[in-house]
């Protein structure tokens, strides 16, 4: 079987004006959320190409990243596009950078401001949300660095936090999945046998009693 032919890419400016480039933007907007994913604010957001060799197949928790105007001005001065990493084949979240792709230079690990869907799970069910986390080289640091909140690097101790709620939520789940397979399995209560029980007592029919007919005579006229 002859191989399938992967479709060009198309050019930039003709996509980004087209109706499926604004699907894909309303549906990152919905898997990441609306805030930027840097600073957290809310007014001017775009979204961003971490990559140009994924348009018009996008995956928006791998090659697309939430910024606000002044985040996304900052980082293209620093990082032009024509720098910015190919999507290759072999694609893993630890190893790239999220917001060039770039494996050179040394990341650190932060929390990201905006509230993602879970993996795994498709966006049309509701589902609870959580944030993400950004692997961000050197290169891009210096770029935002002036943005990025201190208290969203993951240290040792919010690692070791994130691990304990993990395993309470999987343990409350497994304990909900227990409690319905028993349900389930529990078999009805038998219903006792040889149990006489009392007979209601009949209710009296009432039955209409026949008029009583008084017949009146005229006294009869005596003789005389």
């Amino acid at each position: 079987m002859p191989k399938k032919k992967k479709a060009p890419t198309p050019l930039y400016e003709d996509y980004i004006g087209s109706s499926e480039w604004q699907k894909k933007r309303i549906q990152a907007f919905y898997a990441l959320g609306n805030k930027c994913e840097v600073c957290g604010s809310s007014k001017n957001t775009h979204v961003h190409h971490n990559n140009y060799g994924s348009l018009g197949n996008e995956n928006p928790k791998a090659d697309l990243v939430i910024l606000c105007d002044e985040c996304h001005k900052n980082l293209h001065c620093h990082v032009p596009s024509n720098l910015l990493g190919k999507r290759s084949v072999g694609y893993t979240r630890g190893h790239k950078c999220t917001m060039c792709m770039s494996t050179k230079y040394k990341k650190t690990k932060y929390l990201s401001c905006g509230l993602s869907t879970q993996p795994g799970h498709s966006w049309r069910k509701k589902k609870p949300k959580v944030h993400r986390i950004l692997h961000i080289c050197e290169r891009c640091i210096d770029a935002i660095g002036s943005k990025l909140l201190e208290e969203n690097k993951v240290t040792n101790s919010m690692k070791k936090k994130m691990i304990r709620e993990k395993t309470e939520t999987k343990k409350k789940e497994r304990l909900l999945r227990r409690k319905a397979k028993k349900q389930k399995t529990e078999p009805s209560p038998i219903k006792a046998k040889n149990i006489i029980k009392p007979k209601k007592p009949k209710k009296e029919s009432l039955v209409a009693e026949p008029p009583q007919v008084v017949v009146m005579r005229r006294p009869t006229r005596k003789a005389t």
